[in-house]
């Protein structure tokens, strides 16, 4: 990599005379400060023009300085080398090799720098890269266009400016080889990554994807991360209907119970201090109280959730008289009331025993009633 440096105004004299081939210039003492430091691949243009006419030019490429004492390329961008003397000018100059060296907005939109047409097969790619690198470093971006649909896995031997480097392989995600067609057709812009790990082009945009399995967990686990850094799985369920809930403290666990409103909660059921059992929600639901839980006939029964039974009916029959429940109470009848239709005297049938089966009255002719137990 080559790095162009630069100062304002940085222009001084010669302190001895120099020949054509010299590769060092010693300039005026105290002034070698006003130019930059070359070090690594940085370095400067300087030139050197005679005093005596101010015709004769020499462009040098400035690779080191040491106080006054500049170490220097000769005869750069189409220049002669000549011989100057003390007093001559050195000056660091805006040159066209400056300016050719800066890119331009038509060069970074065309993609001058970063863009190569493929050649070569299918999965032998060739290309050249218009760079002063002289091998990849790692993170170089490029975009090289496909000669063909690759049929397996793929190389490329770039030609990086006049450096022909080796045929590296192109991968993709998780250091896997191209497949078939992901490099889907001819002219097809393969975006390409450098990496120094893997020593290949890593290929960002293939057409297929990566498939791998995660070691560790069985069939229908769930993947979770159970510490900073750190992974696990939770076990599938053991029966159907089950929905996963909250965390415990300890782990996270699955529910039978598939229930979206939970004592007035919406969403996923978590159990609480205070919340139903499950078989106290499934108590409530429509099948507890239809079907063998209620009778609607004239006489007839229901059976209301936590046990409750309310039981009707309605007959002709002699008095005293025996009315047997058409359902029985499992375990005890609270009360039974009962109303004599026909009799406009006002008296009301007399109710006067009952068990879990039956209830007995003395006055009857058109008897309405209703029993309450459990």
């Amino acid at each position: 990599m080559s790095i162009l440096l630069y100062a304002n105004n940085a222009n001084t004299t010669l302190q001895s005379n120099i020949t054509s081939s010299q590769s060092t210039i010693t300039v005026a003492t105290g002034t070698g400060g006003v130019f930059p430091t070359p070090s690594g691949n940085s370095y400067f243009y300087v030139t050197l023009t005679d005093s005596a006419t101010e015709t004769v030019r020499e462009i040098c490429l400035c690779v080191s300085r040491t106080g006054d004492i500049l170490t220097v390329q000769r005869a750069q961008q189409g220049t002669t080398a000549h011989t100057f003397v003390a007093g001559d000018y050195v000056a660091q100059l805006v040159t066209g090799g400056d300016l050719n060296n800066l890119i331009q907005i038509d060069q970074l939109q065309s993609g001058k720098y970063t863009f190569a047409t493929g050649g070569g097969t299918a999965n032998s790619i060739t290309a050249t890269l218009n760079t002063n690198f002289g091998a990849p470093f790692n993170g170089l971006a490029l975009t090289v266009t496909a000669p063909a649909a690759n049929t397996g896995a793929a190389t490329l031997t770039l030609t990086m400016g006049s450096t022909v480097q080796p045929a590296y392989p192109i991968i993709k995600n998780e250091n896997q080889p191209l497949v078939a067609n992901d490099i889907p057709g001819a002219n097809f812009p393969i975006e390409l990554v450098w990496s120094s790990a893997f020593s290949a082009f890593v290929m960002t945009n293939p057409a297929t994807s990566v498939v791998a399995n995660i070691a560790g967990g069985a069939a229908h686990e769930i993947l979770v991360q159970t510490a900073s850094g750190a992974t696990g799985f939770i076990p599938a369920p053991t029966g159907s209907g089950q929905v996963l809930v909250g965390y415990n403290g300890s782990d996270i666990t699955w529910q039978s119970a598939a229930v979206t409103s939970f004592n007035g909660r919406a969403g996923a059921v978590t159990p609480q201090t205070g919340d139903y059992t499950a078989d106290q929600v499934g108590a409530v639901s429509t099948a507890s109280v239809t079907g063998a839980n209620q009778q609607l006939a004239n006489t007839g029964y229901q059976v209301l959730p936590g046990g409750l039974i309310i039981q009707w009916g309605s007959a002709t029959v002699p008095q005293p008289s025996t009315i047997t429940f058409p359902l029985a109470f499992p375990n005890a009848c609270f009360m039974v009331v009962g109303s004599n239709n026909w009799d406009q005297s006002g008296i009301t049938s007399a109710v006067f025993g009952w068990t879990q089966t039956y209830f007995q009255c003395n006055r009857t002719y058109n008897l309405s009633w209703i029993a309450i137990g459990n």
